[in-house]
């Protein structure tokens, strides 16, 4: 990208600082540990700009950390709602509602664009098997989380999740054998 390129050039001073701050934070948005470390200039820069991609995905990976998952979630719509094809907000959404909405059925629709992008994304393809078989679509919640549980080695929740598609689509014996499994681990 063009800020990557003067950060590495360093030729452009004017906007170099601009292109370290947008580097950081967007290495901050991927990593909770690193976000928070970041909060305070995430919070900064948002109250001169409050749409500042990088900075919103900061101060969400930051409340999600402390338990706002309110306010995570909140911010993460604002980020699609400036922005829809921001995948890695539709990502962070997703997860965040599978793990604490879990009546959030709107979900799935960001799920499936996150997953369009992430098509090798196990922790999304979990998310999105949950959301499908919360939706009562048991056949493709078998096929997401069959899919997910070869890459998810030793996920009970999976193993739990595909165990009871396949008992609602009557496959007693693969059902039996994922749920022993999950309550084994």
């Amino acid at each position: 990208s063009t800020r990557q390129t003067a950060l590495q050039e360093g030729n452009v001073p004017a906007q170099l600082e601009e292109a370290r701050q947008f580097v950081t934070l967007v290495a901050a948005g991927q990593d909770p540990n690193l976000a928070q470390k970041e909060a305070v200039r995430a919070d900064a820069i948002l109250k001169t700009n409050s749409n500042y991609i990088p900075a919103s995905i900061v101060a969400a990976v930051v409340n999600e950390r402390q338990g706002r998952y309110s306010e995570a979630k909140q911010i993460y719509e604002n980020v699609l709602g400036h922005n829809p094809l921001f995948t890695p907000a539709s990502r962070a959404l997703t997860l965040l509602c599978v793990a604490h909405f879990p009546e959030d059925l709107k979900a799935y629709d960001v799920a499936v664009k996150a997953r369009t992008a992430f098509p090798q994304d196990a922790e999304l393809g979990k998310a999105l098997g949950i959301l499908v078989y919360r939706r009562n679509d048991y056949s493709r919640a078998a096929q997401l989380l069959k899919e997910c549980a070869q890459k998810r080695k030793g996920d009970g929740e999976v193993l739990y999740y595909l165990g009871m598609a396949q008992y609602q689509l009557k496959q007693r014996v693969e059902s039996r054998q994922n749920l022993e499994q999950a309550l084994a681990l």
